[in-house]
């Protein structure tokens, strides 16, 4: 029974072109020398004018969502909860209960420059510096970036020097 279907906006807002190729990888669960594996099966599916996919089948457990969108490679991580009930992408990944290892939610810009990374990680701050301030956001990191440490759109780890790459970038940046 197909059981998954969403919506994939830019952060504009505006659907991105038809046939926009989402590529779901089944995550192996596997250590391999210390990294995860993500290979233990594959579903394709296009978009349609509105952004709109689905539905399509997966069976329960993490899954890494990976489209383009101009020239910037988008990931997404998330659980599949249950291969019994039809659900909405956004159902999933937008409820703080199903955040999965891979994304996180985080309490503050400070916060996010403590938490580890790795390239295409998904963070999401409930504020940027004080409880409330209405300045929170989803952040994915880039492990190649070397742009300026500003504080709001670009976030340097602690654990990283002016020259070092990576950085965390707020989603819609492309940097």
């Amino acid at each position: 029974m197909p059981n998954l279907s969403g919506t994939i906006l830019a952060p504009n807002l505006i659907a991105p072109a038809i046939g926009t190729v989402l590529r779901f990888t089944r995550h192996n669960e596997v250590n391999s020398y210390g990294i995860n594996l993500w290979s233990m099966g594959r579903v394709e599916t296009e978009t349609d004018a509105d952004g709109r996919f689905g539905p399509i089948n997966l069976a329960p457990g993490k899954f890494l969502l990976e489209w383009l969108y101009g020239f910037q490679q988008n990931r997404l991580i998330f659980n599949m909860p249950t291969s019994e009930v039809a659900v909405e992408l956004g159902e999933i990944v937008n409820n703080a209960a199903v955040a999965t290892g891979a994304n996180s939610l985080v309490y503050g810009a400070t916060s996010l420059r403590e938490k580890p990374y790795w390239d295409g990680k998904l963070a999401y701050l409930l504020w940027l510096d004080v409880d409330g301030d209405n300045n929170g956001g989803w952040y994915y990191y880039n492990a190649l970036s070397l742009a300026d440490h500003d504080g709001v759109d670009v976030i340097r780890p602690y654990a990283l020097g002016f020259s070092d790459v990576g950085r965390w970038i707020r989603s819609g940046n492309v940097t």
